[in-house]
């Protein structure tokens, strides 16, 4: 958005579309640009020729729906447009957008803003991931408080987490490596990591435990409760990832991302809570008795 006292002066239409053109020469993401001074001069040649008092008389008489887009009716207000490669992701756009809002604040005399729905969708991006790492942090925390309430334990309480931490690291990393990156939706689904996997672990430590007071050895009581309870898990696992992936081959790209990173999550968790855990708790066992001799 560009605001000035009346943009349909000669030197401000000549300096806008400057900034445009030079945009647009310097940054591969963007395809084409568009001001009030190229559209004008697709309708009137030779813009510069022409005196301050015919340009405004032929920016009057523009098509309605032409001048409706391009210029506010008292003339303070303009717009320019620059057209962005369809292949830039939606994290590489707000970039790009942020590099050229600080080269608007370079044009003197003029203030140029970014304005219009693709930069509030990409502010709102910003917005909703950046506080990723925060939100993950709060809801492991969240975790370990209510674990370590319910078992008066710090190891019981730590040990169905450190899978989940394992699957954290492990699916933005499979994103990156199939060429994806982190959006809104991939970031709030980040959830479903602490939800399914403190779930699948939890069931095992509850039935190890269990086992484990019945006078059971660790590593008897590890077996027992994969052996059962980890059947169990399995097939839920097996069913929610058979269910989601075929979501995964949805023409909507937002739809297909939602199964891509549920399946991710759900399999993850099931794989670290039936390998990890029962690893964590023998070697936390080793370690106490080694502590106890």
């Amino acid at each position: 958005m560009v605001k000035s006292d009346d943009v349909r002066d000669k030197k401000q239409l000549t300096k806008v579309d400057n900034f445009a053109q030079k945009i647009d020469h310097k940054y591969s993401g963007i395809e084409d640009a568009t001001t009030l001074k190229s559209t004008y001069e697709a309708l009137n040649p030779n813009m510069s020729d022409q005196s301050q008092r015919t340009i405004n008389s032929n920016i009057n008489n523009l098509p309605t729906a032409l001048k409706q887009i391009t210029l506010s009716k008292d003339n303070h207000y303009t717009v320019v447009s620059f057209k962005v490669k369809t292949s830039l992701s939606t994290e590489d756009q707000r970039k790009l957008m942020s590099k050229i809002d600080k080269q608007a604040k370079d044009v003197k005399g003029i203030n140029i803003a970014a304005a219009g729905p693709q930069m509030l969708m990409l502010t709102g991006v910003g917005n909703m991931t950046a506080r990723h790492a925060l939100m993950i942090i709060a809801g492991l925390s969240v975790i370990v408080v209510v674990l370590l309430l319910v078992y008066r334990s710090f190891k019981f309480a730590l040990l169905p987490v450190i899978p989940i931490v394992v699957v954290l690291g492990l699916s933005p990393l499979t994103l990156y490596l199939l060429g994806d990156a982190y959006n809104p939706l991939t970031v709030a689904l980040s959830s479903l990591v602490l939800g399914i996997g403190t779930e699948f672990t939890i069931l095992i430590l509850e039935r190890y435990r269990e086992e484990k007071m019945a006078g059971l050895s660790t590593q008897a009581a590890v077996t027992k409760s994969l052996s059962s309870v980890g059947s169990a898990i399995t097939v839920s696992g097996l069913t929610v990832v058979g269910g989601f992936a075929a979501i995964m081959f949805a023409n909507f790209p937002a739809l297909s991302a939602f199964g891509l990173i549920t399946v991710l999550d759900t399999a993850y968790s099931l794989i670290s809570a039936l390998t990890i855990l029962p690893a964590m708790i023998i070697l936390f066992d080793k370690l106490s008795k080694k502590k106890q001799g």
